[in-house]
């Protein structure tokens, strides 16, 4: 993949094909559809090596922009995660959490947006209140509070691991809301996202759940339908012994 860089080429900032951005500059004008990629830190790094490698095997052959700005590593990479209409430079937008990994081939994803203007997969925890009960859940007392009581318990709870996109109005006006959520606790963002989408009235369209599918449940049942394997909440020392053998198998063959 030739738009693909070398990790030696980056550094703080917004990376597009080889041009280094200033931290918290917008992205130019590039190709009409994309990938965009956050790699703040050495962890994101590594995983998007990862990412990278699968995408590679999947034969994506398409644009990828790679964000890469070491001063908002962790939970601060959200800062542009909740602005990606801004920071993509492209007119749709796939976006990829850097521990996702491609299973297969994914172009038909695009087709979605022709049926919607805004696709994320449902989170493991399906409603807002089974994820708020979710004691696991990094998120503090206060931003649990608040969301519980603005939002309905049974609202479909989405997570952003995954995110298809076409910049529109409502799109803009989503993102501007989902940024200014999360910088009031500046943690996690699905909570941030939930409460943009109730106080917008705008939420995603609800991709299948092969295209944001838990490794946790791969292990227990794998399936040759997934096409994108999210990796969350393993330990870097033990993440490459847990990807590395999924990009060794077979990528299932591709439907004429």
């Amino acid at each position: 993949m030739e738009n693909v860089m070398r990790w030696e080429e980056l550094s703080d900032g917004v990376i597009q094909k080889g041009v280094k951005l200033n931290p918290g500059e917008a992205a130019k004008p590039a190709a009409a559809r994309g990938i965009v990629l956050i790699a703040n830190g050495e962890r994101d790094r590594l995983r998007v090596d990862f990412l990278l490698r699968s995408l590679q095997k999947a034969g994506y052959t398409g644009s990828i922009v790679t964000i890469a700005d070491e001063g908002k590593a962790g939970f601060e990479s959200r800062w542009y995660k909740t602005q990606l209409d801004r920071f993509s430079p492209f007119e749709e937008t796939l976006f990829l959490d850097a521990d996702i990994v491609a299973m297969q081939s994914f172009n038909e994803i695009w087709d979605y947006l022709s049926r919607g203007e805004l696709w994320m997969a449902r989170d493991m925890h399906t409603q807002l209140g089974h994820a708020l009960g979710d004691k696991t859940s990094r998120a503090n007392s206060d931003e649990r509070a608040e969301t519980r009581a603005l939002c309905d318990s049974a609202q479909p709870f989405f997570n952003s691991g995954v995110i298809l996109f076409h910049k529109t109005e409502a799109v803009r006006t989503f993102f501007d809301q989902w940024h200014t959520e999360w910088a009031r606790f500046r943690n996690v963002d699905q909570f941030a996202a939930a409460r943009s989408m109730k106080t917008t009235g705008f939420a995603p369209s609800e991709l299948p759940r092969r295209y944001n599918h838990p490794l946790r449940r791969y292990r227990q049942a794998p399936s040759p339908d997934v096409t994108f394997l999210h990796c969350w909440g393993y330990p870097r020392k033990r993440y490459p012994f847990l990807v590395t053998p999924l990009l060794e198998c077979p990528a299932p063959a591709v439907a004429p």
